[in-house]
């Protein structure tokens, strides 16, 4: 019981000193301090990944289909699987699928009256024989970008240590 009150008295002791009063720099101590803590969730944007058969794990990948629900967004993830040297075949063994989704799209009146964070989401599943083995997904502000589409294919070619 007595450690917790020396400390507490040595912590007081050192908020007075003059060179670290904070009452003094209020002014600036505050919104500093507030700006770090509202800007830390927007320095790095969540992915969600998920393995789900970990047999596949360092798979020989030459070529993929792509199937999805946004031709401006396929264009993004072919450009960016052509990147690293994969061929885009309609009758490969594997599929990567793509799924987005734009809240203003939402018709919900709770998820519009409540607002969000992000304005949508960007879903990359790696799928063989029509069943998913790998997904990763991004939410997103205003766009996707293309270096969000790279990040994401490359989390596929990480996670799953493709050759």
């Amino acid at each position: 019981m007595v450690k917790p009150l020396i400390l507490f008295y040595n912590l007081q002791n050192l908020l007075h000193h003059q060179y670290l009063n904070i009452y003094s720099n209020y002014f600036f101590v505050v919104p500093t301090l507030l700006s770090l803590f509202l800007l830390s969730g927007c320095l790095k944007k969540e992915i969600y990944t998920k393995i789900y058969d970990k047999s596949e794990i360092g798979l020989n990948l030459k070529s993929v289909s792509l199937s999805g629900d946004n031709f401006f967004l396929l264009d993004k993830v072919e450009k960016s699987l052509k990147k690293r040297g994969l061929s885009i075949k309609e009758d490969s063994l594997y599929k990567i699928k793509l799924i987005s989704h734009y809240v203003v799209s939402c018709s919900n009146p709770i998820v519009k009256s409540t607002g969000s964070d992000f304005d949508g989401f960007i879903r990359l599943s790696l799928l063989k024989n029509s069943t998913e083995i790998y997904r990763c997904q991004q939410d997103f502000k205003v766009k996707v970008t293309q270096d969000m589409v790279d990040r994401l294919v490359g989390l596929i070619f990480s996670d799953m240590k493709i050759k």
